[in-house]
């Protein structure tokens, strides 16, 4: 029998180990700098491929501009057009429907063009590995086998080891940290290494890994700025332990504890997952090109191309066979439920507000909501920036796979649990369903905009 499909019997054992037992604070990240050395003579954090451009802050007010910290001498391409792509949580089901829409990317000419990749939980596995992997390893066959890979199952069956659930009671046994060292062994090993920030490739987009500080409330981001905040050296850190933080499930899994290096006094950062705040890390990607663009030598001045790669489903369907639900089955019915109808409403929200916090405030009331219903029905809109720049965005969204296919289809995909394991069958669906959205709909969509990357006739309205 595939292990996959036999961790459903053990699964609410764990789960009362993972409500109950508490474990203590282990940190991973290194001190960057003595912290007996003056604040100005202080070596910050400046690698190309974790810089957001984000000055940290506790939060930003509703109208206010995200500030740019620092910038960095960077190239014109793309015809002058910052290309950013943003990837949603979803455990293993959006890990492999976010490399099913970047291989279609690819294909189009689109993924070689993206400069900067904000990614969430689950989505960051692949954002991840996309940034960090060898070329011999981004392929379709490799990334499926290792991507569905049963990281679930690999956990719980480390956990029920006796020595295991001991700790657990104690408080020595860190899930999140055996949930690392999962994805470390699969994906993020190099010759028996585990890799780092340091690691990722220069040839690759800029990686944003979105997390939420459980203390603030805020997102924290594995970037230059945060860490520079903690006097930490982000080119150490583990790639497979931010990836863990990432996927967090607050209550489930224990938050990641980063040592705050900047205090002689004894503080720390417990990071949880970043769907808390924004399950599309979108947010993130818009906040860094309003940032970069505030610079003298804008180097946007065409505007921006924002691809989205939702994996957010509306339900689990699979109820439906089901004449009876016992007591954990409807706990976890319930916890799921509740999650993916706020996750959606958030989501939902997040894409409205981008529009309405980020375009060019010429724009009426009636205007925008035009655009929400645009983007909504469509999963396209081009709007224009409070600089009037042109900005398209794109929302490559699971959920709308049933109206492009048959209503049965759309089914079988939208009730594929957000967990870290997967059947293949769900895996080989959500490569279909990628299928279905780029020859229906994306494929025409992209390629007249992928030409005008390429050096067609576009405005060159510049920032003022």
């Amino acid at each position: 029998m595939h292990p996959v499909a036999s961790h459903h019997a053990y699964r609410p054992v764990l789960l009362i180990f993972f409500i109950l037992a508490s474990c203590s604070p282990t940190y991973l990240n290194k001190e960057k700098n003595d912290p007996r050395a003056p604040l100005e003579e202080r070596a910050v954090n400046a690698d190309p491929q974790t810089e957001s451009f984000l000055e940290p802050v506790l939060a930003l007010a509703a109208d206010e501009q995200p500030r740019a910290r620092v910038a960095l001498s960077r190239p014109l391409s793309n015809n002058g057009y910052f290309v950013g792509l943003a990837i949603s949580g979803g455990g293993s089901r959006s890990a492999n429907f976010a490399a099913a829409c970047m291989f279609q990317l690819q294909r189009l000419g689109l993924l070689q063009k993206v400069q900067c990749i904000s990614a969430v939980s689950g989505g960051a596995m692949t954002a991840t590995y996309y940034c960090s992997a060898p070329d011999s390893l981004w392929n379709p066959q490799t990334v499926q086998e290792k991507l569905t890979h049963p990281f679930e199952t690999d956990l719980i069956v480390d956990m029920l080891l006796p020595w295991n659930l001991v700790g657990l009671g104690l408080g020595t046994v860190n899930r999140t940290d055996a949930m690392a060292d999962g994805f470390a062994t699969v994906l993020f090993d190099r010759g028996g290494r585990r890799l780092t920030f340091g690691d990722l490739r220069t040839d690759r987009p800029r990686l944003l890994i979105n997390c939420t500080d459980m203390q603030t409330g805020r997102p924290f981001i594995f970037d230059n700025s945060d860490f520079d905040q903690i006097n930490s050296d982000l080119s150490r850190y583990p790639l497979a332990n931010a990836v863990a933080a990432s996927s967090a499930i607050p209550a489930m899994l224990d938050p990641v504890t980063l040592r705050d290096y900047s205090t002689t006094f004894r503080q720390y950062a417990h990071l949880v997952d970043g769907g808390v705040c924004d399950n599309l890390g979108v947010q993130t990607l818009v906040n860094s090109y309003a940032a970069e663009t505030q610079s003298a030598n804008n180097p946007y001045p065409s505007g921006a191309v924002l691809v989205i790669i939702d994996a957010g489903v509306p339900i689990n369907s699979r109820l439906g066979s089901e004449a009876d639900l016992g007591g954990m089955e409807n706990l976890l019915a319930g916890l799921n439920l509740s999650s993916a109808v706020l996750l959606n409403r958030a989501s939902s929200a997040t894409l409205s507000e981008i529009l309405v916090l980020n375009s060019m405030g010429s724009y009426t009331v009636a205007e925008l909501r035009d655009m929400i219903i645009k983007l909504h029905r469509d999963h396209y809109v081009k709007v224009k920036d409070r600089a009037g720049r042109p900005v398209h965005v794109v929302h490559l969204s699971l959920s709308q796979v049933g109206e492009l296919s048959t209503m049965t289809f759309g089914d079988s995909v939208n009730s594929i649990r957000t967990q870290y394991d997967l059947e293949p069958e769900d895996a080989f669906n959500l490569y279909r369903a990628a299928d279905i959205l780029f020859a229906r709909r994306f494929d025409a969509l992209l390629k007249p905009l992928i030409g005008e990357l390429n050096g067609g006739v576009v405005n060159k309205t510049t920032a003022p």
